[in-house]
């Protein structure tokens, strides 16, 4: 019954944090919002740990490490490109 309440209380995070987020992008520019949706895999990497108690393998750490490196990528080569110049 406890699993129930987190699967409950997880459906309606979820659809607050929808409703801002498409409040958010009718006021403000997509560039400014963008980057806050990166934090949602953040919170629910953390959460999976934290409260579901889920243990990675390690394709899942690998995984995630390469969604972070594909992430970083043009990042970086912004930094460097502008670096130069």
């Amino acid at each position: 019954m406890i699993d129930m309440g987190w699967f409950i209380l997880s459906g309606l995070v979820h659809y607050c944090a929808q409703t801002v987020t498409s409040v958010a992008y009718k006021y403000e520019e997509a560039s400014k919002i963008a980057p806050l949706s990166y934090t949602i895999g953040i919170f629910l990497f953390l959460s999976d740990i934290f409260i579901f108690e889920y243990h990675f393998s390690v394709t899942d750490i690998l995984g995630v490490g390469m969604v972070i490196a594909f992430l970083l990528t043009p990042i970086l080569y912004k930094m460097m490109y502008l670096y130069k110049k």
